[in-house]
Formats: C-alpha cells, structure tokens, sequence
C-alpha cells in the first residue's frame, strides 16, 4: 500500500504515513519486548497489564499534553516504571503522556457476573478509587485522580448515565445539583446484557464525531471529482473526439491506481465538464464528445 501510495502521490506526501507506522511497529515488536525483559532483570512485576505507544511528537496530530498527569496510584506506578526503563535505554529523549488518548479495561468482579468496562484513563481513575470503599465524596475523588473539577464533573455525569456509579443523595439528579460533599456510590446491583462493554457518551458526543466523517468524506469526494476532471480533460485532449463507453473505460483505467471510480460519478464529472465548456457533444450524436480547444 505504501508503494503505491508513494509512486501515486510522491515521497512526501507518505513519509508522515510511514513514521506513523514505523512508531506503532517499533512500539509493538521492540520496546514493549525491551520493557518486558527490564522488567525481569530488576525483578520487577506490575500489578495490571501495561502497554504503551511511543510516538514522535512532529508525526502525529496529537494536542498538546498536560504535564500533570491526572491518574489513579495503580495507573501512575507502571508510567513511572516505564519512564525510568525509557531513560536508560534512550537516554536524552524525553516521555510526555497524552492522558486524553489513553485507554483501558477494567474487570468488575463484584458483580453476579463477571464484566469488562473499556473506558479513558480517567474514567478508570475515578472507577478505581472504588476499590478502597464503596462510597466516595466529590472532593475525595477531585484530590484522588488530580482531575480539574469541571472535567471531574463531566466524567462523573457520564458513569451516572450508564448507571455505574450512584448519588447517595435523593435530591441530587445531575451535576448541577452536586456539592464537594456529594457522596457517589458504587452501584452493586449493575447489570447489562453484554460482558463486555464500553462507556458511551450521552453528551452528543456521537453526533459531533459523525458531522467530522461526513465533511471528511465529503472533502474526499471533491478531491476525487477533481482528479476525475483532470483525467477526462487529459484523455479528450489527446483523442479529441471520443464516444462515451471508450471515454469512459479510459477514464476509469487512468484513474484505479488512487481509486475506483463508479460510472455515475464518472458522468457527472463529464456533465460538469461540459457545463464549464471544456467539451460538448456531438450534433449527429448524443454520446460522442468533442474537445473544445
């Protein structure tokens, strides 16, 4: 695929590509191997299952971290490990975790049945604080994660709405209503259909990710309408007067090496064309074009 990408659009436009797969390789297969034998050597053992992506920081479209790392003492311990492996294998460079694009699971046995929650970073931090007691005060868990309040409170409002934690209080029904000395509950008569599961959003969060794709996929449709245009320009030029079948088959073989254009977007392009005046067709037939120099 990189090949193809490369002899398409130029070295340039894949070197992003490349560095980007090159971390993820690298972060796979060596350093997590190198962390695992550090381990050993220093007999070392973790109590949760760790595994880190080391990215360069120019390759990838990332924002700017926090330097305070808002996690829960279980979570914080292996990044600390890790960072001390990191510095002794490459010394001179420097770690900073980007908390927001961390994720992880997290077993909850307190249950009849066993289930797995896949959740951020800091959801799992407040999540885990349940471990020492079932009920929690807001101002414990602000001190406990080191999450700024508004953050706090958006993430407690999320694990309210799928029912993992509780509201000691009964007039409490929303963040609004929720003091410093509010206290959350553990919710021990969870159930769900699946064992398996992720915390999903209520917030519209959704809705805003599926408008990204949409415009993103509409950017690529115009891209693709262009490369369509130059293409029927290009064949029409040199053949001058052409029937629509042989336009269009020659079209469709320029343009498969980046993509495999339908026939309908295939005549629109040539519709447009036509509109713009770069050709026209025929008198004696509709489906032969001429090119208008």
């Amino acid at each position: 695929m990189i090949l193809r990408l490369r002899r398409t659009c130029g070295c340039q436009y894949v070197c992003r590509l490349q560095r980007m797969l090159l971390d993820i390789s690298l972060s796979d297969d060596d350093i997590m191997d190198k962390f695992a034998t550090y381990l050993k050597s220093t007999d070392s053992k973790l109590d949760v299952s760790f595994s880190a992506l080391v990215l360069q920081s120019g390759s990838w479209p990332l924002a700017a971290a926090n330097p305070c790392i808002p996690m829960a003492t279980e979570l914080v311990i292996p990044l600390q490990m890790f960072e001390q492996f990191y510095k002794r294998q490459f010394s001179g460079k420097g770690l900073t975790w980007i908390m927001a694009a961390s994720s992880g699971e997290l077993r909850m046995t307190y249950l009849d049945k066993p289930y797995t929650v896949c959740a951020p970073a800091h959801h799992m931090s407040i999540l885990l604080a349940f471990n020492s007691s079932l009920c929690h005060s807001i101002s414990f868990l602000l001190e406990h994660t080191n999450l700024e309040e508004m953050e706090l409170m958006k993430t407690i409002q999320l694990l309210l709405d799928n029912k993992l934690l509780l509201v000691n209080e009964e007039n409490c029904v929303c963040v609004g209503d929720l003091t410093s000395s509010s206290q959350l509950v553990l919710n021990t008569n969870y159930s769900n259909k699946r064992t398996r599961f992720k915390v999903t959003s209520f917030d519209g969060h959704d809705a805003i990710q599926e408008v990204e794709q949409t415009q993103m996929q509409s950017g690529v449709d115009v891209d693709r309408k262009l490369i369509l245009q130059a293409a029927v320009v290009r064949v029409m030029k040199g053949r001058r007067v052409l029937q629509h079948s042989a336009l269009v088959q020659e079209v469709s073989s320029l343009s498969t090496l980046q993509f495999r254009p339908s026939v309908a977007l295939i005549k629109s392009v040539i519709e447009a064309l036509i509109e713009k005046q770069y050709m026209r067709r025929s008198d004696s037939s509709p489906t032969q074009y001429h090119y208008i120099a």
